[in-house]
Parts: structure tokens; sequence; C-alpha cells
């Protein structure tokens, strides 16, 4: 069900990227910047046309821990241990995991295990989505004969989609930022294992993440700790 409805919403992204093409082909040559892209002098055409050595197009995508955590959510919840029926997942979500019957449900989700918090099984969840999404994305043939690759990096758009966007299988409520880029949930490692994080992460097949992505934490040092032992803290993380 998530890859078909991916690659009919996807597959839309395409085509809106193919027609904006033509639109930049005809108003929007860019002249001086072919100028200076390696090909498009020895080819005779420019950077809109096909004319530079390469021409790839990028997918730039959000929200991928949540989407990891939901399917794995439902994976294990509703197909495995079948504790809920998926029905009731829809209503809990609809209700935003308000009702007390829905909180439960809610703590259960989030108990995890969540991607970023070393575990097994999400990572392997991710693998298949990132997987799934380049094979879908690298099929694709732009207009510039090239093809498109996958990214993983906000923008700040999380935040913005987040706030229109209803509750999802994840645990996140409504209208609540969706994780940047390929960012882990706070809540899916102890504030101070933030290598669980860095760990899943690393663990995902890079070939599928070739447009780049984007890991976003923030650290908070003990003042008392003074300044050289977080400076030893930051070592260590590297």
């Amino acid at each position: 069900a998530f890859k078909i409805q991916f690659e009919f919403i996807a597959g839309q992204v395409v085509l809106g990227s193919k027609q904006l093409l033509k639109i930049q082909q005809q108003l929007m040559p860019a002249p001086i910047y072919s100028a200076l892209l390696e090909g498009c002098i020895e080819n005779g055409k420019g950077m809109t046309e096909g004319g530079a050595k390469y021409n790839t197009s990028g997918a730039s995508m959000i929200a991928l821990a949540d989407v990891i955590d939901s399917l794995t959510a439902i994976k294990r919840l509703v197909f495995e241990e079948k504790s809920y029926p998926f029905t009731f997942l829809r209503l809990a979500m609809e209700n935003n995991f308000q009702e007390p019957e829905y909180k439960k449900l809610w703590h259960e989700i989030r108990i995890g295990p969540l991607f970023g918090s070393g575990e097994a099984e999400p990572v392997e969840m991710a693998n298949k989505i990132t997987k799934t999404v380049a094979e879908f994305f690298h099929s694709q043939k732009n207009d510039r004969g090239g093809y498109y690759t996958t990214g993983f990096r906000s923008n700040a758009n999380h935040v913005v989609y987040g706030r229109v966007a209803g509750a999802t299988p994840s645990g996140r409520l409504a209208n609540q930022p969706f994780t940047p880029g390929l960012t882990p949930d706070p809540e899916a490692s102890p504030p101070d294992d933030i290598m669980a994080n860095m760990c899943d992460i690393a663990r995902l097949d890079s070939k599928t993440l070739d447009n780049c992505y984007s890991f976003n934490v923030r650290l908070n040092f003990k003042l008392e700790g003074g300044f050289q032992e977080n400076v030893n803290n930051m070592f260590d993380l590297v």
C-alpha cells in the first residue's frame, strides 16, 4: 500500500518537474550559468536543454523517520502482535490519540523501537523504504537526458507541512512538525545517547541516498563540566 501511494504521489512530482523544465527552457534558458558548466559550450546546448556533462535531477524529501516509525508500528502492533485492528489505529489518529483508550495505544507506539534507537527492526524498515524510493526515482528520466536522484533534507518544510497534517501512526500528534530530513525522532534514544542515532543512519544504504541528506541534532552541554570536558565529549563522538 505504501509503495503504491508513494509511486502515485512521486509520479505527480516528476510530472510537475518536467512541466517546470519546459517553462525554464522557454523563459529562463540561463546562458551565463550554462557557460560555466562543463559540456554546454562543447555540446552547443544550454543546461536546460541537457548540454551539461551531468544532468541529474534531485528529489528532496522530509519525515523519513516518521514514515519508518509509522510502518514499524503498524507491522508490530497490527500484523505481528495483533494487539489492535487497523481501524482502531485509524480512529485513534483521527482523535489525535486523546481519549484514554487511544492514549494507551500511543504509549505502546512511543515505546518503540523507533528509528535511531539502535534496534535492528527500524533500520531494516528504513532500508526497505529508501530502496523503494530510490528505485522509483532512479527509473525516472528527466527531459535533460539524466535521471532523478533521492535526498532527504528539509529546509524547514517539515515544520510547515507538519502544521497542516493530522496525527500519524508513529505517534506524532496533529499539527506538530515532521522529522527533518532523515533525522530520527528526538525520543528515539536517551538524550545522552546520540551514538544510537548516528549508528542507525550509518547503517542505511548510501546508494539510495545519492542526493544528500540532513541529520540535525541539538547537543546540550553541561556548564559545570567546563569547556575542555565538552570538547572531549565532541571528540569522542567524532
